[in-house]
């Protein structure tokens, strides 16, 4: 087949085909873009005001906390007659932060309690207390509780709320308000600790800046391609017709034996083939 060096042939028709092409997919762009905020304006289960609400953009990620074992708990009774008391700030917070049904064993222990009850009891619930302060963002310092001059020192540093520092000085201040109590070496050992997963707010931003953003750059990419579509498919239209109209002015101008040629995926070969043959038949 002939093949044409030039790649754009009739450029007034190919930007005019481009044109109109991008006009519709604006409008049409325009439309859905509309109706899509239209929908967020609607729905009253999204909020009062929808693009003005704020998305937290949360982290997935894991680290290690050292848990608080039976063994550690080395005067189980005095230990849970100290957390019944919600009296105390350390153990009235601990008390609004621990299961129900951790709360109702701690408050029902007494001394005729089997201790290795009272001690495994226990030491899950603070173990759990402690992953849910790190969990949930909270901060155990704030709590009215009494902190020595050495754990403010560690404080001070201001260690992140969601980290595994955060967790073993949060263990350290329970440790410290029941050192009579508790017993526990802090450890770096991976023997010795358990994973927790956290999901750590990265920041939060108003859902216009989300959406918008997205919305903007799928439509470029849309248009963009509809360009890239739109040149390569107009040409493959353009080419035969300009080359067909530039032939057959020479026809009328009087030239002779001349043979339209097309490429191989040219649109319009039949018509170019027709067109072969009306010359023929004039010669």
């Amino acid at each position: 087949m002939y093949k044409r060096k030039t790649f754009i042939i009739n450029k007034e028709f190919q930007y005019g085909f481009i044109a109109t092409f991008l006009v519709i997919v604006i409008i049409s762009l325009i439309i859905f873009s509309g109706g899509f905020f239209l929908y967020y304006w609607l729905r009253d289960t999204v909020g009062e005001w929808k693009y003005d609400e704020f998305i937290d953009i949360k982290q997935e990620f894991t680290i290690k906390v050292q848990p608080i074992n039976a063994n550690n708990i080395v005067d189980p009774y005095a230990l849970a007659v100290k957390l019944q008391d919600n009296q105390a700030p350390m153990s009235k917070y601990i008390q609004a932060n621990i299961s129900g049904q951790a709360l109702l064993l701690i408050n029902s222990f007494d001394e005729q309690t089997d201790s290795y009850e009272i001690q495994r009891v226990i030491s899950q619930a603070l173990t759990q207390f402690l992953k849910y302060l790190i969990t949930q963002n909270k901060d155990l310092t704030k709590t009215g509780i009494t902190i020595s001059p050495e754990l403010q020192e560690l404080i001070d540093k201001n260690p992140d709320i969601q980290s595994a520092e955060r967790y073993r000085l949060n263990l350290m201040i329970i440790v410290d308000a029941y050192k009579d109590e508790l017993q526990i070496t802090i450890s770096d050992d991976p023997n010795e600790l358990e994973e927790l997963q956290i999901q750590k707010i990265q920041s939060s931003r108003k859902r216009y800046e989300i959406v918008f953003p997205t919305l903007l750059m799928n439509n470029l990419i849309i248009m963009i391609l509809i360009m890239v579509i739109g040149i390569f498919y107009s040409h493959r239209m353009a080419g035969p017709i300009y080359r067909m109209e530039q032939d057959i002015k020479k026809v009328l101008a009087g030239e002779k034996d001349l043979r339209i040629k097309v490429r191989k995926k040219d649109k319009f070969k039949e018509l170019a083939e027709l067109i072969n043959k009306l010359i023929q038949k004039l010669k």
